[in-house]
């Protein structure tokens, strides 16, 4: 049997307590923060004790005569405030035994009882004033730091304290990268990092790493403004974790999308489409998110006071990608003609970009699609329980303003959201169909900094226009307007407007416009 520190036994304290063999039974004791972890063979309680704000953990107890009160007990325990959840102790040398970041121990406590930084006082022998964050290399890691310095707002994320140091690391804020670190040549002194923004890491080798944060906690009462534009890179600061829709409430009345680092969510006409839609996503403490909203408001994460387990993406075993900073995501409603599939992956020409495994429909990918490479057409394949890789004839993609499906060609940076069905069999489609299909609209480079070439395909011979957007829906220019030949076509847009001005930085809509189908597309100006 193990036993880790602890702070009261009976009328006594000890930083150390340890037994060795078994000690059996346990009586008459009283256990406060405490944490009992291994295989704990013949670990009885047969008199009345008591433990309060413990931790018991990997099995083998019998505590039919304990009175057990906020504590986390493997095998659950009846009493007030207990839990049966896995404590999320953390195994590097110096922390272990700790709790790590979003660990269901923080704050949990018998409410009646505070840690010195003023919060609920956590189960468990060791206090939770440190966020203990584990990352994976070659990933990158979608994170915020809520306790950072004694400054409730900004700090400095002193990156070179993580356990231990890759060779080299990136930390983005924005997308294009605002801010990058490339080892060792930078200083975390040079840049602020604020506590209730989200950020982007990404250690570049093979390994686990441990960052600790220390510092005062955000609090749970903090406002961080949204603004309407680019994207807000936003934190999660309440220290547990809740479903999506209980962490906004009403507040999604003025969210438009939002994104995570393994699900995303938007809204079209009042509905939200997306991951989201399910039960199964939420919010994490210590995870940062990108949230667009339709105006300027003062953001506050709600305490429903609900609940919830962490929701962790499977891994895939067939398919392997590459992690990127960006995603496209790409919702399968259903598959016609495939059968026992295990896992979907998505390629770019023949490099697999993204892959999900399939549990139920529909099944969610964040495909990792490369910039450069824009006039690949992006395709699926299938594993199944049979060993066997099937691909697929015809792809059919939601059109958000009929209300249908319609046969597509799937093409990288087309949309951030794609809903689908596949379909492995050849299917007829009525000419206009086809028609309406045969248009595509694509721009290169994008992001761009001086000029941007759109190029364009018609089905026939017919009337075109493609205009430039803010977005607020206001046009910016007109680049093409009147009757247009069948074929391949392309016009330039050098980032003015109709009175031949620059424009500001920023996103932009461009649109072609023809008697068959309206495409739209984003474009990101930088200066």
């Amino acid at each position: 049997m193990e036993y880790l520190s602890i702070i009261e036994f009976t009328e006594i304290s000890w930083n150390e307590y340890g037994v060795a063999g078994n000690y059996n039974p346990i009586t008459y004791a009283n256990f406060f923060n405490c944490t009992f972890s291994n295989q704990l063979d013949n670990f009885d309680m047969d008199t009345p004790s008591y433990l309060k704000n413990c931790i018991i953990w990997n099995g083998g107890y019998d505590l039919d005569y304990a009175i057990v009160t906020y504590s986390n007990i493997e095998g659950g325990c009846d009493g007030i405030g207990n839990i049966d959840e896995d404590p999320k102790f953390c195994t590097y040398e110096g922390y272990e035994y700790h709790l790590l970041e979003g660990s269901p121990c923080i704050d949990t406590g018998d409410p009646a009882f505070s840690d010195d930084d003023g919060t609920r006082i956590d189960m468990g022998c060791y206090p939770s004033t440190t966020d203990l964050k584990l990352l994976k290399g070659r990933k990158h890691s979608w994170i915020s730091c809520p306790r950072m310095l004694t400054n409730p707002r900004y700090g400095h994320l002193h990156l070179g304290e993580m356990i231990s140091m890759p060779r080299s690391m990136e930390l983005i804020y924005a997308y294009p990268p605002s801010l990058i670190y490339n080892m060792p040549w930078w200083s975390s002194e040079t840049y602020n990092i604020f506590s209730d923004r989200g950020y982007k890491l990404y250690p570049d080798e093979d390994r686990e790493f441990l960052l600790p944060a220390e510092g005062d906690r955000l609090p749970a009462d903090h406002t961080i403004e949204v603004t309407f534009g680019d994207g807000n890179w936003i934190g999660y600061w309440l220290p547990y974790t809740q479903k999506w829709v209980d962490a906004l409430g009403d507040q999604l009345d003025d969210i438009n999308c939002i994104q995570g680092e393994d699900w995303y969510v938007f809204k079209v006409g009042g509905q939200w489409y997306g991951f989201g839609t399910t039960e199964e996503i939420n919010f994490v403490y210590g995870k940062g998110y990108i949230m667009w909203v339709d105006q300027t408001f003062d953001l506050q994460w709600i305490d429903s006071g609900n609940r919830t387990e962490e929701y962790k993406k499977p891994d895939t075993e067939f398919f392997t990608y590459e992690d990127k900073p960006n995603y496209e995501m790409i919702e399968i409603e259903s598959i016609e003609g495939g059968e026992e599939i295990l896992e979907i992956g998505v390629f770019q020409g023949d490099v697999c970009v993204g892959a999900s495994v399939v549990e139920e429909y529909p099944v969610h990918i964040m495909s990792y699609t490369d910039a450069i490479n824009r006039d690949d057409e992006l395709s699926f394949e299938l594993y199944s329980s049979r060993s066997e890789v099937q691909t697929f004839k015809t792809v059919l993609k939601y059109n958000f303003s009929s209300g249908e499906y319609e046969r597509t060609v799937l093409q990288p940076f087309a949309d951030d959201f794609s809903l689908i069905k596949l379909v492995c069999k050849d299917i007829e489609l009525p000419e206009e169909t086809e028609k309406i299909n045969s248009l595509t609209l694509a721009s290169y480079p994008n992001p761009f900094t001086r000029n941007t070439t759109i190029s364009y395909s018609l089905p026939d011979d017919s009337k075109a226009n493609i205009y430039v957007y803010n977005l607020k829906g206001q046009k910016v220019k007109t680049l093409v307007k009147g009757d247009m030949t069948e074929g391949e076509h392309q016009t330039v847009w050098d980032a003015t407007d109709e009175n031949n001005k620059p424009v500001s930085s920023g996103i932009y809509m461009y649109r072609l416009e023809t008697p068959h189908k309206t495409i739209n597309r984003k474009l990101l100006l930088m200066r």
